[in-house]
């Protein structure tokens, strides 16, 4: 990756690759179901029932794999300012309003989890504070969610590199309090 003070990340090639063979032989599966179907006549309905449910799936995956195969910027980016994700409603999250930053338990291993400070999660989401916590401790995850799974990066990485991150934020805002006071 890059130097300490940013870490830039953008999709896995090998992923977008494996999700590409995936859906292209699903798909193809689905033709031949299809064909099969349409030769039965009145069952055609549910070759084409699947062919409408899967069409949208299929649409989104090869969409992901063009986006991984063709898109150069970064998608994730950790600098000494906050951490910026492309594909999130709330692009950017300066690390002031940072509590806690890990990386999810069990299933959800596979998140950066921010946890924002109470006064600055509401302008991150709408959802009410109770609500909040609660899918906070239900899902195990944070107040606003870095997917990492179809990124090229090794989660601890990017974990130790967002902690280091926060800390040296926090460090420059008490050397700014301070000096303030000072003068």
């Amino acid at each position: 990756m890059q130097n300490t003070d940013v870490l830039e990340l953008q999709y896995s090639r090998p992923v977008a690759i494996t999700v590409c063979g995936l859906a292209v032989f699903s798909a193809a599966q689905i033709v031949v179901v299809l064909a099969a179907l349409l030769n039965l006549g009145a069952t055609a309905v549910f070759g084409l029932l699947a062919l409408v449910i899967m069409g949208p799936i299929h649409f989104l995956l090869f969409r992901f794999v063009y986006r991984a195969l063709t898109q150069r910027q970064a998608i994730v980016t950790l600098d000494e300012h906050g951490i910026t994700d492309i594909r999130q409603r709330v692009e950017f999250v300066p690390w002031e309003d940072v509590r806690r930053v890990r990386v999810g338990a069990g299933s959800k291993a596979h998140y950066l989890c921010v946890e924002l400070k109470q006064d600055a999660a509401g302008r991150y989401t709408s959802a009410p504070v109770g609500w909040r916590l609660l899918m906070r401790f239900a899902e195990s995850l944070g107040d606003w969610n870095v997917q990492l799974l179809t990124l090229s990066c090794s989660r601890s990485e990017v974990a130790k590199t967002a902690e280091g991150l926060r800390k040296a934020a926090l460090r420059r805002q008490v050397e700014r309090l301070n000096s303030a006071k000072a003068a």
